[in-house]
């Protein structure tokens, strides 16, 4: 992934310590040009439910895989809102937003 991204991006670890640099490599991939959207869609489908499938480890209550932790807490706030900490809440009633 290195290469792919500080390697293509010309700016990486070679670089001066201190200096910060990023770069970022970006990969479009369209299923219907190879085995087909149905099938891409069934793989992984057959991925996530073996690894919610695996065993627990014991200081864990389920397995999660990448992104269902946040797409639950959207799902959530979209429902019931955001709770902001207090201290956001002052700064923003500070610029003329009412807390309600």
């Amino acid at each position: 992934m290195e290469a792919l991204t500080s390697g293509l991006g010309g700016a990486g670890r070679r670089n001066p310590a201190g200096r910060w640099s990023a770069s970022v490599f970006l990969q479009l991939i369209d299923p219907d040009k190879f085995g087909g959207k149905a099938s891409f869609l069934s793989e992984m489908q057959h991925l996530v439910d073996n690894c919610h499938a695996s065993k627990v480890h014991p200081n864990f209550v389920s397995v999660r895989l990448p992104g269902e932790r946040a797409l639950a807490l959207k799902r959530q706030q979209l429902k019931d809102g955001i709770l902001l900490h207090p201290e956001v809440v002052k700064g923003l009633e500070k610029c003329g937003f009412e807390n309600s």
